[in-house]
């Protein structure tokens, strides 16, 4: 009976996650015309109590992009890690680590709004990285079964130590809040704006808060579902090779953020060299399992492994192999703004300004989208395109730029006028879910500087 139940608890858990992805990607198409109309609701109404309902409701609606989904796999390892035997303590471990998300989202919010720095310059410091991918490594590795997860005496909550504590799922939640910042939209240089105009910095600290809160919901959800995985003691073998997934997720998040400061192709040697090692382990428990479930589930790993070495090793020859970088779509852009204001003011055209960061998977998702489509392409090169890397900031006039055209942080994409150097139009993370087609109709009336 206990395993009937065990199993139908580990169902629940599972196709909840799925349900949550799901539901998130059917309105990830959606959202941006909602967080529009939340926007203009927001700007509208004067009102303390419905601003703030309406920044919540707009950080729920940006959480449906993939901004949000390197989070997951962190909050569901993280959570696991210190899992319980009680939902309503796995409710509060999630909540604490989503307040953790939510206060560091505010802090930095509120820098980039009154500093004018870059929102989620961090992730572009060598230090946090490495920091973060030592968090994930650490946490991987303990939910493999290499070694039982330590936490420090001042995180722990003496009467409960076996649950996790509070303040450690929330100073966890802290630290992981690095990785959603960096994303922005247009819905969130609203909210900078705002708080900026407020002058008052308790009142923004509060709006950013509640908008990280509303941001982290699906976290929540994810967390409190994801932990009831080891809800019954008597859990057996499959809930501990369902945690061991789960850690190799968390490893390859350590892979995801270290090429955001090592060369791709080194990532990829080390992912070949971490499967390499791995897959005998998976062959080694497959041929040692008592139950047949354990053993499908671990010969089944030990497969993905083999064709993940076999993947990404190809990967990586290619990437070392190759002598340039250069692509057919990429070939127009121009990477310094002083020579695309010199050669817009000669051609008489509009400047494009793509400000991206080696750290932003959305940036990197439009990329692929949009900027390689024919059509964008040829539309882009009627005006003067530039793309500006944020994290670089030895550049003093792209430093400037940032600050004069008020760019809290990437994706953001400008219009700017070259005669006056005013920003025109303004895009940001919406691009994400805007067509080609819709995209060169919007670029079309600035082919030509009058």
């Amino acid at each position: 009976m206990n395993k009937h139940i065990t199993h139908k608890n580990y169902s629940i858990t599972i196709l909840s996650i799925i349900c949550l992805l799901s539901y998130n990607t059917l309105l990830c198409a959606e959202s941006s015309s909602w967080s529009s109309y939340i926007s203009n609701l927001l700007q509208s109404t004067d009102s303390l109590a419905l601003k703030l309902f309406f920044v919540l409701i707009l950080g729920l609606l940006l959480s449906l992009t993939p901004c949000i989904y390197p989070m997951i796999p962190i909050t569901v390892g993280i959570l696991q890690a210190q899992s319980s035997t009680s939902m309503l303590r796995n409710f509060s471990l999630a909540l604490a680590y989503s307040m953790g998300i939510a206060c560091t989202f505010a802090a930095l919010g509120l820098a980039a709004a009154f500093t004018g720095q870059m929102f989620g310059n961090l992730m572009s410091n060598p230090i946090v990285i490495l920091a973060l991918v030592a968090l994930l490594a650490y946490l991987a590795f303990a939910m493999m079964g290499f070694y039982e997860m330590y936490t420090p005496r001042f995180l722990t909550n003496n009467k409960n130590a076996q649950g996790g504590s509070l303040s450690g799922a929330f100073l966890f939640g802290a630290v992981s809040g690095t990785v959603a910042s960096p994303c922005l939209s247009p819905g969130l240089i609203l909210v900078l704006s705002i708080v900026t105009a407020l002058g008052n910095k308790l009142l923004g600290f509060l709006m950013l808060f509640t908008f990280g809160i509303g941001l982290s919901i699906p976290l929540l959800i994810i967390g409190t579902f994801s932990s009831s995985i080891s809800l019954l003691p008597q859990a057996g073998m499959w809930m501990v090779e369902i945690k061991k997934i789960f850690g190799l997720l968390l490893l390859g998040m350590c892979f995801y953020f270290l090429h955001f400061i090592v060369p791709l192709s080194v990532v990829l040697w080390l992912a070949v060299a971490t499967a390499l090692i791995l897959a005998p382990l998976y062959l080694r428990a497959a041929q040692r399992s008592t139950t047949s479930s354990s053993k499908i589930l671990n010969y089944g790993m030990y497969a993905l492994l083999l064709a993940a070495t076999i993947g990404a090793g190809s990967q990586a020859y290619k990437t070392t192999c190759q002598t340039t970088g250069d692509h057919t779509h990429h070939a127009f852009w121009l990477t310094d703004y002083s020579d695309a204001l010199q050669q817009a003011r000669t051609s008489n055209a509009y400047i494009f300004v793509d400000i991206t960061a080696p750290y932003c998977s959305i940036c990197s998702a439009i990329e692929q989208n949009l900027f390689t489509n024919d059509h964008v392409v040829s539309a882009l090169q009627k005006l003067v395109p530039v793309r500006i890397d944020s994290s670089d900031t030895t550049n003093a006039v792209h430093t400037n730029l940032l600050k004069q055209c008020k760019v809290f942080g990437v994706p953001t994409f400008l219009l700017i006028d070259p005669k006056t150097e005013t920003v025109i139009k303004r895009w940001g993370g919406e691009l994400y879910d805007t067509c080609a087609q819709a995209f060169v109709a919007e670029l079309e009336p600035y082919s030509n500087l009058h």
